[in-house]
């Protein structure tokens, strides 16, 4: 079991409330690794297309990605799991470092600590 916040809606507004979510797998849920992603929205929703770099051509400006799962939800809920994300990140940098970003090409690297 797992406590999540939850958005309590009502004619009088919307509140945060705990409750304890029991969390199942469904029989099609789909596990992948994806180190690319690209967000589209509209009035209603937000897509996000994860997918994988399958090649990178360095002499132009170019990549190949396979893409492997869309995710849409509504912009509230978008919001919501980007503040969560952002917590997770913040305490990751604190418990791991910072994260740095790679070095794209033509750019400079990050000065090392040694530096």
């Amino acid at each position: 079991m797992v406590e999540e916040n939850i958005n309590e809606s009502s004619l009088a507004g919307s509140k945060m409330v705990k409750a304890t979510a029991e969390r199942r797998r469904a029989p099609n849920y789909l596990h992948c690794y994806a180190n690319n992603v690209q967000i589209e929205s509209t009035l209603w929703d937000i897509n996000m297309i994860f997918g994988e770099v399958q090649e990178v051509f360095p002499d132009e400006p170019k990549i190949v990605v396979q893409d492997l799962v869309s995710v849409v939800m509504t912009p509230e809920h978008a919001k919501a799991m980007c503040m969560t994300l952002v917590q997770h990140l913040k305490t990751y940098e604190q418990n791991y470092g910072k994260i740095r970003f790679p070095p794209t090409p033509g750019s400079n690297p990050e000065p090392t600590a040694s530096e």
